[in-house]
C-alpha cells in the first residue's frame, strides 16, 4: 500500500493503480482493506485518465502533520545513501492502512515533512477525518513499501493533526 501510495502523490496514476491492484487480488473485496484499495483505484483511475482532485475543505486544510524524521546514529552504518524512506500518518484509533505517505532517501535525512489530505492514499480515509494519528518512517533497502526484516523504523507518540511538529527517529531494526 505504501508504494501505491507513493507512486499516487507523484502523480503516478497508473503506477499507483498497479500497485494497488496487486495488492487488491490478494485481499477479500469487502474487507476494510479491499475496499479502501477500492477507492484508491477508482480515484487512480479517474485522475489518470485527467479527472480533477477533490478540492480540499477548511477542516483539511488545518489537517497537516509537520515535522523531522531522522536516523539514529547507530544505525547509520546499517543504511546506504539511496535507501528508501517511507514517512506516512496512520490513525490511532482506526485502520492500519496509511492515510498519507511520502518517499525520500536516506541521504536526505534529517529531513522536514508535511503530510496532508492531498497525500492520502484512499479518499474516504483522510487525515482530516481523524483526530489523533501516529507518523512512523521506515527505511527500506529494497525500496518495497511492505516491511521486510532488517527494514529500520521508527514512530512518533500520537498527534493531533494542524497542532505543532512532530519529530521520528528511526530507531529500531525489524526482526
Amino acid at each position: 500500500t505504501l508504494a501505491g501510495g507513493a507512486a499516487f502523490e507523484a502523480r503516478d496514476y497508473a503506477k499507483a493503480l498497479a500497485y494497488w491492484e496487486r495488492l487488491a487480488a490478494q485481499v477479500p473485496p469487502d474487507s476494510e482493506l479491499g475496499q479502501a484499495l477500492g477507492a484508491g483505484m477508482e480515484r487512480a483511475r479517474s485522475l489518470a485518465q485527467g479527472g480533477k482532485a477533490a478540492a480540499l475543505t477548511p477542516a483539511a486544510i488545518g489537517a497537516v502533520v509537520r515535522g523531522q524524521v531522522r536516523l539514529a546514529a547507530a544505525l547509520k552504518n546499517r543504511a546506504a545513501p539511496d535507501d528508501t524512506v517511507f514517512v506516512f500518518a496512520r490513525a490511532v484509533d482506526g485502520p492500519r492502512m496509511p492515510l498519507a505517505v511520502i518517499r525520500k532517501r536516506v541521504k536526505d535525512l534529517p529531513a522536514d515533512f508535511r503530510l496532508d489530505d492531498s497525500m492520502a492514499m484512499n479518499p474516504e480515509l483522510k487525515l482530516s477525518a481523524f483526530s489523533r494519528v501516529v507518523v512512523a518512517a521506515r527505511v527500506s533497502r529494497s525500496g518495497s513499501a511492505s516491511p521486510q526484516s532488517g527494514d529500520l523504523h521508527g514512530e512518533s507518540a500520537p498527534v493531533v493533526p494542524g497542532r505543532g511538529s512532530v519529530s521520528v527517529l528511526i530507531d529500531r531494526v525489524t526482526p
